[in-house]
């Protein structure tokens, strides 16, 4: 190209720069300024003169040059690679302007060998942008809010219309009949409840609750039945501004159209609208009838209760479980030789009452009456005033947890203790008079025949046949004999019990030599009888026991046996060790028990005889009863397996002892 032409060219692209509005530089590799056009003046307020030579990165906003090493150094290791990045400028007046800066990467032209940047100020589009972006996210937010609030509204429609369905369904499930009415008290909206109260239909005609149109049964009632005048109403009341809550409730008395009389207990509260105006009321009636009938029940009770009090028949008191005397009867007063206002005082606690020795028994007792609410009959002994003992039989039952109160009934047992004292006095002589003249019989007899025994054999043929006969009547007597010292023994047993004198010398003992020699005793006394006996593997069951006493039960056991049991029929002894504890059984083939015999053969004196059975071997019906008693004292049992017509099997239990018999 001609020199005047490049010339011209030169002059061109000096007038683009020189008048063009972006600022242009030419930066090297480390940001120093090699070149500034004079638009930069215009620009950053500094001269061309001004930033020659000095780093262009110090005018940079620090925060942009935080980001700035991966877009610049990508753009260094690219020759050719022009890039556009927007950044804060520091201005020579110390502000801060947004600028827009291509950057052409030339360091590799000989000729220009920089970095070519030119840029322009894009504060105020910055600000438009800014302010564009702020406008649409106020706009978005509003946006959002509103669907917000369509979406909360949608939610509490959805939510009220839920809430409207489930207090429809609980106004409907109420137990209690509910009447909501106007201002005027027609009734608007009732519920099952309240109309089943009254026999309505569910689509009644709120015209037909108006108060002047109901049956006459319908008619709200005093407790006594007496019409209510229409002020005293229910509703009546509510419209008139008044609260039935709490303790202003009101109990009336409805009569149904079957001519059924109904209690409710009313309760209700007025309707106002916004400008605290009644606009209706609501009532709600809850049907009482059967607490009123309880109540009256409980009243009528209560008289008698208390006529049985007052009668004298019993002694009776009321009493909490901490010792106060709250009432008690004349019978009681008079028992205890006190005075009414020394009982009733503050000061009293009827634990005085009790014998020291009796407190733990006592201690039970309030045990027993607070976990079941009653205390079945107990023996017991009251002190007196005077300071002597009275004995007496008590029973109580709670009146009132909360208050800890109860009800006891007492009688009084001396005439009875007496009584028993007497017959066991009797018992004894008798048993003593008896067994006395009994053994010398029974010594005579004895000796005859000895002496029979003595005689010389063989007899003469006119001595054979007599003394054989007196032999023959002499065992017989004897037998006797026998049978009516073992009654009189259970007399005497059954008197011991009775009086707390039974017992026992225990030792440790091998039950196997015991129930052997048992069944060996049995059977030299009844030696046609099959008699078969099961024992253990073990040699020995070690158990300590009265051996004469454990004799006795098993004794008892086997000679019930053999007695109700057919001769053909054997009777089985079994002796067995389960775990911890001895089971001695007898089974036999006897015509077995009723459930009631089962349980009443062990009561004193009860005899199960079936027909053909009694014999002239007939006891007084103690022998089981004497049978428990010793084996409860040795902490065993006894009972009974049996079946009418299927025999019976009769056991009892020993603990085993810990240690073995020593050899």
């Amino acid at each position: 190209m001609p020199l005047a032409a490049l010339i011209q060219h030169e002059q061109w692209f000096r007038a683009l720069i020189e008048q063009s509005s972006d600022a242009i530089t030419l930066v090297t590799a480390e940001g120093t300024i090699l070149y500034a056009s004079p638009a930069i003046a215009r620009v950053t307020s500094y001269t061309a003169e001004e930033l020659v030579g000095t780093n262009g990165f110090a005018f940079v906003h620090p925060d942009e040059l935080e980001r700035k090493p991966q877009r610049f150094n990508d753009l260094l290791d690219h020759p050719g690679k022009v890039i556009t990045v927007e950044y804060r400028l520091r201005l020579k007046d110390g502000s801060w302007r947004w600028m827009e800066g291509t950057a052409t990467n030339l360091l590799h032209d000989p000729v220009i060998g920089a970095l070519v940047v030119n840029f322009r100020d894009i504060t105020e589009r910055k600000q438009a942008e800014e302010e564009r972006a702020q406008l649409l996210a106020r706009e978005q937010a509003a946006r959002a809010e509103a669907e917000k609030e369509r979406e909360a509204l949608r939610q509490a429609r959805q939510e009220a219309e839920t809430r409207a369905s489930e207090l429809a369904a609980i106004f409907e499930a109420m137990t209690d009949g509910v009447v909501v009415s106007n201002s005027e008290g027609q009734a608007r909206h009732t519920n099952a409840a309240f109309r089943a109260f009254f026999n309505l239909q569910a689509d009644t005609d709120p015209e037909s609750l108006l108060a002047h149109k109901r049956n006459a049964g319908a008619i709200p009632r005093d407790l006594e039945g007496r019409p209510l005048p229409k002020d005293q109403w229910a509703i009546s009341r509510v419209l008139h501004g008044e609260r039935l809550s709490g303790t202003n409730t009101m109990d009336l008395m409805c009569r149904t159209s079957e001519e059924q009389d109904m209690y409710f207990n009313a309760s209700g509260a007025p309707i106002f609208d916004d400008a605290g105006q009644i606009v209706g009321g609501v009532v709600v009636f809850r049907d009482v009838t059967e607490r009123r009938l309880l109540e009256q029940q409980f009243q009528s009770s209560e008289r008698k209760l208390r006529s049985l009090v007052e009668s004298n028949i019993l002694g009776m008191a009321v009493v909490d479980l901490d010792g106060r005397i709250y009432d008690i009867n004349d019978w009681c007063v008079q028992l205890l030789g006190y005075r009414r206002d020394e009982l009733l005082s503050e000061s009293f606690n009827w634990s005085q009452l009790v014998p020291p020795g009796n407190h733990e028994a006592l201690e039970l007792a309030l045990t027993t009456i607070l976990s079941t609410g009653t205390l079945p009959p107990m023996e017991g002994e009251y002190l007196r005033k005077d300071g002597s003992h009275v004995p007496v039989l008590t029973a109580a039952t709670l009146l009132d947890r909360e208050r800890r109160l109860i009800l006891g009934v007492i009688l009084d047992m001396s005439e009875q203790k007496a009584a028993e004292r007497r017959k066991q006095d009797f018992l004894s002589m008798v048993s003593h008079e008896l067994r006395t003249p009994l053994q010398s019989i029974m010594g005579f007899i004895e000796l005859a025949l000895l002496y029979s025994g003595l005689l010389p054999r063989p007899l003469s043929s006119g001595l054979e046949k007599p003394i054989g006969k007196i032999e023959m009547v002499l065992k017989q007597a004897l037998r006797q004999v026998d049978i009516e010292a073992r009654l009189v023994e259970e007399l005497l047993d059954v008197s011991r019990l009775e009086m707390h004198r039974f017992e026992l010398s225990v030792q440790p003992y091998n039950l196997i030599a015991i129930v052997q020699e048992a069944v060996a005793g049995q059977q030299r006394a009844a030696p046609a009888r099959l008699i078969e006996l099961a024992l253990p593997l073990q040699e020995e069951v070690p158990v300590i026991a009265d051996a004469g006493r454990i004799g006795q039960v098993l004794t008892n056991y086997l000679t019930n046996a053999l007695r109700y049991s057919p001769p053909e029929q054997r009777v089985l002894v079994q002796l067995d060790v389960e775990e911890h504890m001895a089971r001695v059984s007898v089974v036999d083939q006897g015509p077995g028990l009723t459930p009631e015999q089962r349980e009443e053969i062990w009561e004193p004196f009860y005899q199960a005889e079936p027909p053909g059975y009694r014999g002239a071997e007939g006891g007084l019906g103690l022998g089981l009863h004497i049978v428990r008693s010793i084996v409860e004292q040795h902490r065993g049992q006894a009972g009974v397996e049996s079946r009418q017509g299927h025999g019976s099997t009769f056991w009892f239990t020993l603990p085993l002892a810990d240690d073995p018999l020593q050899a």
